[in-house]
């Protein structure tokens, strides 16, 4: 067992290593509780050959990793200047970029593949939220089932899982799968119609396109899905 140590706080963490054996997760740098968070200043950190570097922030005092790929890119959130709202972040080979939203106050990034591609979700300008692709410095909308969506993975072939609310009242979503050049699909119209699950978010796909996440068996609602729900694993058949 290594410890990898701390920027100088009381604390650090560790959420992803890679094949490389590079490890990313968050470390506090002091320990003097801030006014807007109460807590120490946090940071986001990539470690490698016994050293931890230190990804800096967009101006907040609050972060979180959400992300790590086999090149040493680290994405996750930051909180802004003021730590009100936060933005999805991508650190790689030494920059750190704010993603960015769709014009709202808030987003998260949640996954980034080999090519440098990250998804995640970010605000519109309305309040609510949609998943996004960001590729080459551009962030793509990809849509939403109904009413708002939020993606949770991507894999090297540039396809993204995730979960998007048709309506809250009453309260339904959908696990969704998304791929380049063609709209969101809603994962329960690829299934059985008498399957024992209704697919409410996936959670990871892998370059076989196998995704895995959780749905809802009978008599379970979209709200308890996280409580009450059952994991699932879809593999795909054939070519399509």
């Amino acid at each position: 067992m290594q410890e990898l140590g701390t920027f100088g706080g009381p604390d650090s963490s560790a959420w992803f290593v890679n094949e490389r054996g590079q490890v990313a997760g968050v470390s506090y740098t002091d320990s003097l509780p801030n006014d807007t968070t109460g807590l120490p200043t946090l940071h986001p950190f990539l470690w490698e050959n016994g050293r931890m570097l230190d990804l800096g922030s967009l101006g907040g005092a609050f972060c979180g990793t959400d992300g790590l790929n086999n090149r040493g890119a680290v994405v996750g959130f930051m909180n802004l200047t003021g730590d009100e709202f936060q933005h999805p972040f991508l650190w790689s080979a030494g920059t750190l970029r704010d993603l960015g939203t769709f014009g709202g106050s808030n987003g998260e990034a949640t996954g980034v593949n080999e090519a440098g591609e990250a998804c995640g979700v970010a605000d519109l300008p309305n309040g609510l939220h949609n998943a996004f692709l960001w590729q080459s410095g551009v962030m793509t909308d990809l849509g939403n089932l109904g009413l708002t969506s939020f993606a949770h993975a991507i894999n090297s072939k540039g396809q993204v899982v995730g979960g998007s609310r048709i309506s809250r009242v009453p309260s339904q979503g959908s696990a969704f799968l998304w791929e380049k050049g063609g709209p969101m699909i809603d994962l329960n119209t690829l299934i059985p119609a008498n399957s024992s699950l209704h697919l409410a978010i996936a959670e990871h796909i892998n370059d076989r396109g196998e995704i895995s996440g959780i749905g809802a068996p009978p008599g379970v609602g979209n709200d308890d899905v996280e409580t009450l729900g059952h994991a699932f694993l879809l593999i795909p058949v054939g070519e399509e």
